[in-house]
C-alpha cells in the first residue's frame, strides 16, 4: 500500500500522494485534513473522470462517497463526517518549479499524444452538428489527451522527430532582430504540418511575434524540408 500510494498517478503529472497533494492542496500530504486526503482517494480510482480541476462536480462527488465510506466503517464519526461534508471542495494548483520545456519538445510531446490517441483508436472529429456535439466531443479529447501527453512526460518513451535546434537558434534570432516585441507587432500562430502547400515535416517553429507591413503576407513560423524516409533529427 505504501508502495501504491507513493507511485500513483493523480493528474497533472503528479505521482504519489506527496506530489498530489502539493499540486492540488499547495501543503505536505501529512498536513492533509480529512476532506482534501478523501478527495486524493477519489482521484486514485480514474484521475481523468475524478480531475477537481477539469471536473469539480465529480470530484466533489466522489470524494463524499468516500467520505460516507469511512463514516460507514468507522473510521469517521458522524460529527466528522457531516463537517467534512459541508466543506467546499477547494484546490490551489500549485505548478512545479520550472520546467524544462521549450517550443521544440512541446510540439513533440503534442505531436506523440496524438500518434498514441491514433494508436489508441481514439476518434478524431472535424465537424460537429451543434454547439452541444462540439462540447461533448472536446470533453472526450481533452480527457484522452491530458492523459497521453501527460503519461509521456511521466518519461519511459523515445520520442523521434524532425526539428532542428541549429535552425530553431537560426529561426529565433532573425524573429528577434526583424520583428521586436512591440505594440505593433501581433503574436503569430504555429503552423501545423500539412497545411498550405507544404508537404514535408516541419524542422523549426516559433510562436512569438509577427510585423503588419502593407500588404505583405504573415511570416510563415515554421520551415519545412523534406525527408528521406526513415530520417530523424
Amino acid at each position: 500500500m505504501e508502495f501504491y500510494c507513493n507511485t500513483n498517478f493523480y493528474g497533472h503529472q503528479c505521482y504519489g500522494v506527496e506530489a498530489a497533494s502539493r499540486y492540488y492542496f499547495g501543503k505536505h500530504a501529512a498536513d492533509l485534513n480529512v476532506e482534501e486526503a478523501a478527495v486524493l482517494v477519489g482521484i486514485s480510482n480514474s484521475p481523468s473522470a475524478y480531475d477537481p480541476v477539469a471536473h469539480p462536480k465529480a470530484s466533489l462527488e466522489k470524494r463524499n462517497d468516500v467520505l460516507k465510506s469511512m463514516n460507514e466503517i468507522g473510521e469517521l464519526s458522524d460529527e466528522d463526517y457531516e463537517k467534512a461534508l459541508s466543506k467546499p471542495l477547494t484546490v490551489v494548483k500549485q505548478e512545479s518549479e520550472g520546467t524544462d520545456e521549450n517550443y521544440q519538445s512541446s510540439y513533440a510531446i503534442h505531436c506523440a499524444a496524438l500518434e498514441l490517441l491514433k494508436k489508441d483508436g481514439f476518434e478524431f472529429r472535424y465537424t460537429f452538428e451543434d454547439k452541444d456535439d462540439y462540447n461533448s466531443y472536446m470533453e472526450r479529447y481533452t480527457t484522452a489527451y491530458t492523459e497521453k501527453s501527460d503519461l509521456i512526460r511521466a518519461g519511459g518513451f523515445k520520442i523521434y522527430t524532425s526539428l532542428d535546434s541549429s535552425l530553431q537558434d537560426m529561426l529565433q534570432a532573425d524573429i528577434d532582430q526583424g520583428c521586436p516585441p512591440t505594440p505593433s507587432c501581433r503574436t503569430m500562430e504555429v503552423c501545423p504540418p500539412g497545411r498550405r502547400r507544404y508537404r514535408g515535416q516541419p524542422v523549426q517553429l516559433r510562436g512569438g511575434h509577427r510585423r503588419r507591413q502593407g500588404k505583405r503576407g504573415p511570416v510563415q513560423p515554421c520551415l519545412f524540408k523534406r525527408q528521406a524516409a526513415g530520417k530523424h533529427h
